[in-house]
């Protein structure tokens, strides 16, 4: 066993890795027959799974590498190894998704989900997107897509994450802010879809969602009816719990119950009049 482990070393240092391979693999047959140390026989295959992350880190060989490290798990237990089989598995995770990126299949199976999601079939369109998003996930329009179907099968927390997604690959894409929008309107987080809204139109004024959405936000904002639902999703929102709990805006609120003349001298401060927008725009601070 000493013999075949030593030259494998050597092969291994020469860079003769398939030759090293084959000597750790007699190696460890010479070892077993001769009820050899399992530290011994583990150390072939650590020094097996060496040399295929040495010939490249092709998805082929990590996962031979990845076999051979846990032979040697099997074989003797080492942290150190186990590290490596953890590390190595992200990497052919990665490597594996970057094998099955296909731009032009990814634009065929968006045309499909399309064809779904026209003929009202929502389910199969999202199962569509997601496979044009695996084909080429850095396409921004492919979360859009998807986002729109998780919308109409009323899956709204996947089809934020979606928006949210498009916008971090593509922050001019006007279309997710307005689908963000809509989708912060369904779920009656006024003050979001306002702010989704206005961003889309700050890229493209004369974008026809983004306006009719934020005509729509706004008034249901300015009718400044009561809304239980509303309500618990702005108190939800941190943004509106930091306001809340602001000594400033508590001060403010308090002089809108006591003492109005002060109130309206605070709304002269623009900084305190936008937060008692965003109050009143998520249904936490009624005006009626």
């Amino acid at each position: 066993m000493s013999f075949y482990s030593n030259r494998a070393a050597v092969r291994l240092e020469m860079g003769e890795f398939d030759g090293c391979i084959e000597d750790c693999k007699k190696s460890i047959e010479v070892g077993r027959a001769n009820r050899a140390d399992y530290a011994l026989i583990a150390k072939a295959y650590v020094r097996i799974g060496n040399a295929y992350l040495k010939k490249g880190e092709t998805e082929e060989n990590l996962v031979a590498a990845i076999d051979a490290y846990e032979g040697a798990q099997m074989e003797n237990r080492t942290k150190e190894v186990e590290r490596k089989i953890k590390s190595l598995q992200v990497k052919h995770k990665k490597a594996k998704e970057l094998a099955y990126i296909d731009p032009e299949k990814a634009l065929e199976a968006k045309n499909e989900g399309n064809e779904f999601f026209k003929g009202g079939d929502f389910p199969k369109a999202v199962e569509r997107y997601t496979e044009a998003i695996k084909r080429d996930p850095s396409c921004a329009v492919y979360y859009a897509n998807r986002a729109a179907a998780y919308t109409k099968l009323t899956s709204f927390t996947e089809a934020k994450k979606d928006c949210e997604k498009a916008i971090d690959l593509d922050p001019k894409y006007v279309k997710a802010y307005s689908r963000m929008g809509a989708i912060q309107c369904f779920m009656k987080e006024f003050h979001k879809a306002r702010e989704s809204y206005e961003k889309g139109l700050t890229i493209d004024p004369t974008h026809q969602e983004c306006i009719d959405g934020l005509r729509n936000v706004m008034y249901k904002i300015q009718s400044g009816d009561t809304d239980d639902e509303r309500a618990a999703h702005g108190m939800a929102d941190p943004e509106i719990q930091a306001i809340l709990r602001d000594p400033v805006m508590q001060n403010v609120l308090n002089d809108f119950q006591t003492d109005p003349a002060s109130a309206q001298r605070h709304l002269q401060n623009a900084g305190i009049m936008a937060k008692i927008e965003k109050l009143i725009a998520a249904g936490v601070l009624q005006t009626k």
